[in-house]
């Protein structure tokens, strides 16, 4: 199975939590994850579609790894799922390409999972805020996986706060 991490990190160079997660990804060398980043490649956010269409039609797996950015995904994600899901290529007439593809979300939040209960308490979850998610998977064709969620990287500024996330992560990604 090939799969696709849709890097979104606006920032990697500061990041603790998401580079240090993807660093133990690309330690790990696996041959069909191809890690894809977003704010490297178009830092002007003038997306290259065609390119990008390609790149996905070859995968079995796409997984979008973002940092939560009050309650919802980077700008960049947001524009790169609006300008490559395109109508006639991604749904509508003709629009098959991502039919039967799996879609993953990784999730890294600044706030413990107790802080975003308490600061909104109508929310059942951080999660449900991206059900927006489901009719935009469900119209595309492909099945959308339940999010790997970290969530304190704000508070946990260490590498050594990471480490736990890495199995869950590397088995998210590769399973």
């Amino acid at each position: 199975m090939k799969t696709v991490l849709v890097l979104a990190h606006p920032n990697m160079k500061e990041s603790i939590y998401n580079k240090t997660l993807v660093e133990a990804l690309e330690k790990q060398n696996y041959k069909n994850v191809i890690i894809h980043d977003l704010y490297k490649l178009y830092p002007d956010f003038n997306i290259d579609i065609k390119a990008e269409q390609n790149l996905l039609l070859n995968a079995d797996k796409i997984i979008f790894e973002t940092p939560v950015y009050w309650y919802n995904m980077t700008p960049l994600l947001k524009k790169w799922m609006d300008d490559v899901f395109e109508h006639g290529w991604a749904y509508g007439h003709n629009g098959t390409k991502l039919h039967g593809k799996k879609f993953g979300w990784i999730l890294t939040a600044g706030a413990s999972e107790q802080d975003y209960k308490e600061a909104q308490p109508q929310l059942p979850s951080l999660e449900s805020c991206f059900n927006f998610l489901i009719p935009t998977i469900d119209l595309i064709g492909g099945k959308l996986l339940d999010p790997y969620i970290v969530y304190g990287a704000e508070y946990n500024r260490e590498v050594k706060d990471v480490l736990p996330s890495i199995p869950g992560y590397l088995d998210y990604i590769t399973k």
